[in-house]
């Protein structure tokens, strides 16, 4: 029997002279395996779906659909993918093998501080823009999220007028609403519960200076709590807008004059009486709009 040719199993020689070039040049002559790539880019603190992402794989992009998903052809298999979208954080991801994936995208959010401009205190507020909507907590704080500078919100709290601000480029916002005549009139109560006199006399209307000073007020205030009389509370049965006129003073040389921003303001205050208990007196208070925004009052003393 003929002895097989030991030479006719092996590969021509050219075949093994590549061969031996590819395996020592490691892969740089065999082409790398591409893939099919898909998947969705979501919202981490949602998991929403974001749409206008865009979706890098090497040199292919491709922009995420309403519902979040993509898909690419052709593209390296192991390679980075880098998602990015505006008002989130960048990431980046790796999908082997044509498999899909879900991709979460961080975002970046915005503060929104509302503080009262009476009081530089934070207010509850509710802060809404498009379909989005937060509330802020006891210290005025509350974040958004897909939204960026540029965008205008609003911002509504109980007894401030509202508004639209738009945010900036530091995404931090801050906003410091108008109170209303109402609001005022709460806010003056508390602050002579508290006995704190002079920010409730610095809302004295400055027309009314023509007749008494703060310092008369203030002094005033303080003679009536220490008899016991002191103003605890006031209730506001209903505000009506009109054009008022505020009589002639008869001590001094002021009046009439006419206000058109004006809120009469129907009250019950509450008193602390000097035998104890509460005294209640019904009163209509005007109270007129100052170009610096704020409601003030002509107190009484010294024009009764």
């Amino acid at each position: 029997m003929r002895k097989s040719d030991p030479s006719s199993t092996r590969a021509p020689r050219w075949i093994q002279g590549f061969c031996v070039l590819v395996l020592t040049t490691s892969l740089v002559a065999c082409p790398s395996s591409s893939v099919a790539m898909s998947g969705r880019v979501l919202d981490a603190r949602s998991q929403d779906p974001v749409a206008g992402a865009t979706v890098t794989v090497g040199t292919e992009t491709t922009t995420s659909a309403d519902d979040g998903s993509f898909a690419l052809t052709d593209v390296p298999d192991d390679a980075p993918i880098r998602v990015e979208a505006a008002n989130y954080e960048p990431a980046t991801s790796t999908v082997s093998g044509g498999a899909s994936a879900d991709i979460a995208l961080v975002p970046i959010p915005v503060q929104v501080t509302v503080v009262s401009n009476l009081t530089g205190k934070g207010l509850r507020a509710t802060i809404r823009t498009g379909d989005q909507e937060a509330r802020s907590d006891t210290k005025g704080r509350a974040s958004l999220y897909g939204v960026g500078p540029g965008v205008k919100v609003r911002v509504l709290s109980s007894g401030y007028e509202q508004g639209r601000h738009e945010i900036p480029t530091t995404r931090k916002l801050r906003v410091r609403p108008l109170a209303g005549p109402a609001a005022t009139a709460r806010q003056i109560a508390e602050w002579e519960r508290r006995q704190q006199w002079k920010p409730s006399a610095a809302l004295i209307h400055p027309d009314a200076f023509s007749y008494v000073t703060r310092a008369e007020v203030i002094a005033e205030n303080k003679q009536a709590a220490r008899e016991g009389s002191q103003l605890v509370g006031v209730a506001v049965r209903r505000v009506s807008y009109i054009t008022w006129t505020f009589q002639r003073c008869s001590q001094a040389d002021f009046g009439p004059k006419r206000y058109k921003n004006t809120a009469a303001l129907d009250l019950t205050y509450i008193y602390s009486a000097p035998a104890g208990g509460r005294e209640r007196l019904h009163a209509i208070t005007h109270y007129v709009r100052t170009p610096d925004g704020r409601w003030r009052y002509f107190p009484i003393l010294g024009c009764d």
